[in-house]
């Protein structure tokens, strides 16, 4: 679906945009990752950072790519929920303490966001709009189950500040998209 979408780009500016991009930021995808098992990598404090940004990152262009290609809802449904719950799976990792609580709170987010696009497959959205109406649910779900594993939410003033936060971050984004992105 990715290389369909590329190809559809007209200009040789986007192609090389898209190249400089992948040049930069897989060798540092694989430093991310090999931070997990190199302890003088993990010193490293941006590192964890960078991790949410490419998952997001990769989020976005995996949505927008696959709502893009205007497939019929129960392939595209099926394909954002497995992206989602994947990358999700990847940032819950290392907050819970076994495999099944991570993959079952990915299968919440992937759940939540395949239904969502059988309704964003209704409206009028270009491929963006609809890449970043889906990041913006990923980023909102994932964000609050991980202050939530984290134990974010015991404190009750704690709580309410990280759900003005998210919230407020959901509806600028919510506005870019609707006034902003073609």
């Amino acid at each position: 679906a990715l290389v369909a979408w590329l190809d559809r780009m007209q200009s040789g500016g986007g192609w090389t945009a898209v190249l400089l991009g992948c040049i930069v930021l897989l060798p540092l995808a694989l430093l991310v990752e090999y931070g997990e098992i190199d302890s003088a990598v993990q010193e490293i404090n941006w590192r964890p950072w960078m991790q949410v940004a490419l998952i997001n990152l990769t989020a976005v262009i995996l949505f927008t790519v696959i709502y893009d290609a205007r497939l019929r809802s129960l392939v595209s449904a099926t394909a954002v929920l497995l992206v989602a719950a994947l990358l999700a799976a990847r940032l819950f990792w290392p907050l819970t303490p076994d495999l099944r609580q991570t993959f079952t709170y990915a299968a919440i987010v992937g759940l939540a966001l395949g239904q969502m696009t059988w309704v964003f497959n209704y409206w009028r959205l270009s491929g963006l709009q609809g890449g970043f109406l889906q990041l913006l649910l990923f980023y909102g779900l994932t964000g609050l189950l991980q202050q939530y594993l984290a134990g974010q939410f015991e404190d009750e003033r704690n709580g309410r500040r990280i759900l003005l936060e998210y919230g407020g971050v959901i509806l600028m984004g919510l506005l870019l998209v609707g006034t902003a992105v073609p």
